[in-house]
């Protein structure tokens, strides 16, 4: 019996330690796994344990909504991806989870509002993009929230 439990705690060792030794290869922007397309989910830990990447990807492909956390586990970017292209919103925090920006892609071109916001939560930047360029009234606040600069393209 303890013979028995002893072969099957081996066995686990070995089988977690090949299946965590696995990792996913990127090669010219397609994702791989053992020289096949990857799908699923994959994730990336810190020493901790803690998650630090999550990525949906289809087909060699990243598709679907990113993710990417601090060690302290507060997210740090939500990244939108369709057929391996930005598309969709963005979102960057700090560490202490204060919103930093917010930014819209469409088939990997900027498209979109774009707001940036310092540290405090201050709105600092308003920006517009029309598939990859600037479009519409652009305005930037300074610390205390009071316009400081506005531009039409």
């Amino acid at each position: 019996m303890k013979m028995q439990k002893f072969l099957l705690i081996i066995f686990l060792f070995f089988t977690t330690n090949f299946l965590m030794g696995q990792e996913i290869e990127l090669i010219k922007g397609v994702y791989y796994l053992d020289k096949q397309l990857y799908t699923g989910t994959f994730e990336v830990f810190y020493p901790n344990g803690k998650l630090k990447n999550q990525w949906n990807i289809s087909n060699g492909i990243l598709d679907s909504i990113s993710y990417s956390y601090f060690e302290n586990g507060k997210i740090e970017e939500q990244k939108s991806y369709k057929n391996g292209l930005k598309d969709g919103l963005w979102i960057l925090w700090d560490d202490k989870g204060v919103k930093l920006s917010e930014a819209r892609y469409k088939d990997n071109l900027k498209d979109g509002n774009w707001i940036i916001w310092d540290a405090n939560g201050v709105k600092r930047y308003d920006m517009y993009f029309l598939k990859g360029k600037k479009v519409g009234k652009w305005i930037m606040w300074d610390a205390n929230g009071n316009i400081i600069s506005e531009k039409e393209f």
